[in-house]
């Protein structure tokens, strides 16, 4: 009995040990896509920041970060801005920067901290005092990973926060934590021109914006109401009537959010929970007459 109890406790406890082992951040050719988003018009926007080789500050090693506005996921591609240096001392589970146009070390990351701690991270000066109200885990390329869930009771932080070992934080690398009337949101993560969040099947490197390069016909047009869309309940109306056609809203990682048959149509309501704040983006597939594309905000 004593041997079938121990090998229950050990099978147990193996998991958990597994899961405390700390996953570094990634420093070699690492991307993180980020939206921002405020109240006020154009409500989204995005940017791309990098890693982008070492440098030599105080003596010590730090792996730079650039952004970007347009390029993505290429170690090669020219940088647009330095934008601030981190470190990583993985003994001590903690990630230092340098923001840029200083030379004082501050802490970006501390994975050491505990239920209750107040977040010790140059990312809440912003926020004020933030509380860890629970830590659990997350699966990122089939490895958990540990993660740093903030109190929800901060007005300051608009929807559910967090750091997560190995990738950053819910709002992106360097990003301040807000997120009430405005703040950024991490879209999608990679290394060497892979995408690791929110998984491997996501399209970081491809993301919808055709709709930038692609005709949009002048004789059709779409009001929306209300305007930005919330809880994914709004209103469409168009402007002339649809006699046949498939609607479809993606996300800017390219998946398909809702599918909807359209006929005889000049407008339709949709309440879908899965629009979370953000931009979408609706294609109308008219049979006979092409494709329109739309941006759809969310708030």
């Amino acid at each position: 009995m004593k041997t079938l109890i121990t090998f229950i406790a050990l099978s147990f406890l193996t998991p958990l040990a597994e899961a405390q082992k700390y996953i570094p951040l990634p420093l070699e050719c690492a991307y993180w896509r980020i939206e921002s988003w405020g109240v006020d018009p154009p409500y989204t926007s995005e940017y791309v920041i990098r890693t982008n080789g070492d440098t030599l500050i105080n003596d010590l090693i730090y792996v730079k970060i650039v952004g970007d506005n347009q390029s993505c996921c290429s170690c090669s591609s020219p940088s647009s801005a330095y934008v601030a240096a981190i470190r990583q001392d993985t003994m001590e589970r903690k990630i230092y920067v340098i923001e840029k146009d200083s030379i004082i070390e501050k802490i970006l990351y501390d994975f050491t901290q505990s239920i209750g701690d107040t977040v010790n991270s140059v990312l809440t000066k912003t926020c004020g005092a933030v509380i860890i109200g629970d830590i659990d885990s997350m699966m990122i390329s089939g490895i958990y990973h540990r993660r740093l869930l903030f109190a929800k009771d901060f007005g300051c932080l608009g929807y559910d926060s967090g750091f997560i070992e190995g990738l950053g934080s819910t709002t992106g690398l360097l990003s301040d934590l807000v997120g009430f009337e405005w703040g950024d949101r991490l879209l999608c993560a990679g290394v060497n021109e892979k995408t690791i969040f929110p998984d491997s099947s996501s399209q970081c490197r491809k993301l919808v914006t055709y709709f930038n390069s692609k005709l949009i016909l002048d004789d059709f047009t779409i009001s929306l109401f209300p305007n930005p869309a919330s809880n994914g309940f709004f209103e469409i109306k168009f402007n002339k009537q649809i006699r046949k056609a498939t609607m479809k809203i993606h996300d800017l990682l390219s998946r398909e959010i809702e599918s909807i048959y359209l006929s005889n149509s000049t407008g339709l309501i949709i309440e879908n929970n899965n629009l979370k704040n953000g931009m979408f983006i609706i294609s109308i597939h008219e049979q006979g007459q092409g494709v329109y594309y739309f941006k759809l905000f969310c708030q």
